[in-house]
């Protein structure tokens, strides 16, 4: 996995730099930060007997931490192409409030635990502007663009007592497709910007979306502030996840 995602990123890197040789519209690299509820259940399986679907807030009693992430892109044209990746730690010391079955092995009602799951999610993106108004009533523009997106998602999770640790994770790869619009309200100044992709497969499906508004105070230089949303929903490797994340999503970036 992490030789892929260096991989992934070298080629872009390349791309980038090729890009600026052969006169690329815009080039950039942004930071984000995204705080999102975490609502959902998971689940690990054995071959001895099937996992308690555990309740990440109930259960778990995790919360809200921020998801920090870095995103570089270049547009060629009606022609974008773009790299993310993100992470995030959720970890809680908790006492059960009922047994827990987890990798075949038996967690009983009162038990000290501590829980940990860490997400890793890489994003490689295309989109195509298929439609553009230069005018649209009375805002200076207007555009509607089809994005392919594949996501891997790299999670790992844990319970551990005073006497042991049970680990599980896994690592999907998902094809997802979708649309974007954005309407310019100030030109070059001022935009909204609302981005949607999904897939489902095999019992599997994922969606994610957002709605953002950008500034460009000054050249070179763009801020960002929005809403996220994701639903991941994921029956791999014995773990079952289905997880709803969603909240206020902030970018900071330069761009030339």
């Amino acid at each position: 996995m992490k030789k892929g995602i260096w991989i992934a990123a070298g080629v872009l890197i390349l791309a980038l730099m090729a890009a600026g040789q052969a006169g690329a519209t815009e080039i950039g690299v942004r930071g984000i930060y995204w705080i999102p509820e975490i609502d959902g259940t998971m689940r690990l399986d054995s071959s001895i007997a099937r996992g308690t679907e555990m309740d990440v807030s109930a259960d778990l009693d995790y919360g809200s931490d921020g998801i920090m992430g870095v995103e570089a892109f270049l547009d060629l044209g009606k022609h974008r192409f773009s790299a993310a990746y993100s992470f995030v730690e959720y970890s809680s010391d908790v006492r059960l409030k009922r047994d827990v079955i987890y990798g075949g092995v038996l967690f009983n009602k009162g038990r000290q635990v501590n829980s940990r799951m860490d997400i890793k999610m890489f994003d490689l993106e295309y989109a195509y502007t298929f439609l553009q108004r230069d005018k649209l009533w009375f805002f200076p523009g207007a555009s509607l663009r089809l994005i392919g997106d594949l996501k891997v998602v790299d999670a790992e999770h844990h319970l551990a007592t005073s006497t042991g640790t049970v680990k599980g994770s896994y690592r999907p790869a998902m094809p997802l497709v979708g649309m974007g619009g954005r309407i310019e309200l100030f030109d070059e100044i001022l935009a909204i910007d609302v981005r949607g992709v999904g897939m489902a497969y095999s019992g599997n499906w994922i969606i994610d979306s957002q709605a953002e508004i950008l500034v460009t105070p000054i050249s070179l230089i763009q801020i960002s502030a929005g809403y996220r949303f994701m639903k991941l929903d994921t029956d791999h490797s014995d773990t079952y996840t289905s997880f709803d994340l969603s909240g206020l999503y902030f970018t900071a970036g330069v761009s030339f």
